[in-house]
């Protein structure tokens, strides 16, 4: 099994620091949200164990600063619900901040998804302070709250509950709270009416036709959510551009000087300079060239686009990205020089370089050798067959992602299907236990501290090839042919969606027990 392991990251204070000034600015609209009524749903089938996965990546940091345990068990058949997939996962990250909020240091988290007869059930249990009869009674209620602990001094009204209330209403469900009494923890069960069967998908992935290869471009993307920015610049060295991440606009200017990127993406919300004024720094700096600006944002009303545009942003981003929209406004974009990296040829191996003071992640590439495997593989290979297609039971699996929850829920389904597991955190640690150990397949996600999974697949694709060593991208993001063919570019065999994990799992190591797979 993999362990679960608190491990803060060096700025975990920071962050959590500045998660929890964003968790006020959503109070305060989840206050609108919930005193108007003015709640718009965007219903479509949902996979709820999507919905779990988003908040529970959203909440890993936290919950690893107070050092709680997070147990997610995620429903292995695939559950869906009629619903809005924003406000289903914002009905959990609610559940879960309050069981964090109310649970001392060091407690315990369990999350589970199932079905039970007609109805998607989410269950999220903690061994917090627990509640009385008489505040169960009235939790969804607004403005309540229990007692707090004498050493928390975080803020909030009590509106989470009202609103985790009122959304479930909203999808035809509703939600129940549970508690044995003060100091026994408590439990919140939501219930939402589940459609049948997911269908089969039918993709005719080989008649697709091949994406046309990009013309590669220079990309800054400026965040301060690092899990975003991250995410963003993963997706743009799949595609094939050279890209740079900053976390603060303190060196933008700086860096836009010296890297002369052809497309900038600003987060308008940056602390201390926020993204209109830095849109304005830029266009003012006499930069002879014409930067395409693009802003990214969670706001999206009338008002806010006439501030990007008079900001001087080229284009209008709303969060979560949509990898589509940001790849259509790169591509059309002409480059005026052509990127180092895509210059170096298809044998580079990707590298990150810190730059500390500026708080800078440089994302290069630099000369790779020949791919050779390991000299004590041969007798490994050698149970696969001449051509490496066909592997034995059991098989070792690595799994590579920041969550400790998403690592140790696709741990239970494949050790219950008979295989070796073993984790990572990171990808620098992906890469070394890979070296060590020689597994048959790791699992990769595609935002991780230290190496994202792209620059960590392209340096084990350069020592390991397909038939030693299988590397398959885990992704939230739209895996569509265009994806699909940037993971392949940079290594990967195979793509999963993290929505569909566990059947497409489950599917890719049985046909890789009979005949291969790729992308």
């Amino acid at each position: 099994m993999v362990a679960q392991r608190h491990r803060p990251p060096a700025d975990a204070a920071d962050a959590a620091g500045r998660r929890s000034a964003r968790r006020g600015q959503d109070h305060q609209r989840q206050d609108r949200l919930v005193t108007s009524g003015k709640i718009a749903l965007y219903k479509e089938p949902v996979e709820i164990n999507a919905a779990v996965l988003r908040a529970v990546e959203s909440v890993q940091p936290l919950a690893d600063v107070r050092k709680h345990t997070l147990d997610v068990r995620l429903a292995r058949d695939p559950l869906l619900v009629d619903g809005d997939l924003a406000r289903l996962s914002q009905v959990v990250l609610n559940l879960l901040n309050n069981a964090i909020k109310y649970t001392p240091d060091g407690g315990r988290i369990e999350v589970e998804v199932a079905r039970e007869s007609d109805l998607a059930v989410v269950r999220v249990k903690d061994s917090g302070i627990g509640m009385s009869a008489e505040l169960i009674s009235r939790v969804f209620d607004l403005f309540v709250q229990g007692e707090r602990a004498l050493d928390r001094a975080e803020g909030g009204l009590g509106i989470g509950l009202t609103l985790v209330k009122r959304l479930v209403a909203l999808h035809g469900g509703d939600v129940l709270a549970l508690s044995e009494g003060r100091g026994h923890g408590s439990e919140f069960v939501v219930r939402l009416p589940a459609l049948a069967q997911k269908p089969a998908k039918s993709r005719a992935r080989h008649d697709a036709p091949t994406p046309e290869p990009r013309e590669p471009k220079r990309v800054l993307v400026v965040d301060d959510n690092r899990d975003s920015a991250d995410t963003i610049t993963a997706l743009l060295l799949a595609w094939g551009h050279e890209a740079r991440t900053l976390y603060d606009a303190e060196s933008v200017t700086s860096v836009v000087e010296e890297f002369q990127p052809d497309v900038v993406v600003l987060d308008i919300g940056l602390p201390k300079v926020n993204g209109y004024e830095l849109a304005r720094q830029l266009r003012q700096s006499g930069n002879p060239r014409h930067i395409v600006l693009v802003a990214f944002t969670g706001y999206g009303q009338d008002d806010d686009r006439r501030r990007v545009r008079e900001a001087g942003f080229d284009h209008h981003l709303l969060k979560p990205l949509e990898p589509e929209a940001l790849a259509k406004i790169i591509d059309a974009v002409p480059a005026h020089v052509t990127s180092a990296s895509a210059a170096r040829g298809d044998g580079d191996v990707a590298e990150a370089v810190v730059n500390e003071k500026h708080g800078e992640t440089a994302h290069r590439a630099a000369s790779g050798g020949a791919a050779t495997a390991p000299p004590d593989e041969t007798s490994r290979g050698a149970l696969r067959g001449g051509d490496g297609a066909h592997r034995t039971m059991p098989l070792r699996i690595l799994i590579a992602d920041d969550s400790a929850a998403v690592r140790d829920s696709l741990a239970r389904l494949l050790e219950d299907m008979g295989h070796h597991v073993r984790g990572a955190q990171d990808g620098a640690e992906a890469v070394e236990l890979a070296q060590r150990w020689h597994p048959d397949f790791v699992l990769l996600d595609i935002h991780m501290p230290k190496l994202n999974g792209i620059i960590a697949a392209r340096t084990l694709r350069a020592q390991f090839p397909s038939n030693l060593m299988q590397l398959v991208m885990m992704s939230g993001i739209t895996l569509d042919e265009e994806t699909r063919a940037g993971a392949k570019a940079a290594g990967f065999d195979n793509c999963i969606d993290k929505v569909f994990a566990f059947e497409a799992l489950e599917k890719l190591l049985n046909q890789s027990m009979g005949e291969g797979n790729a992308i």
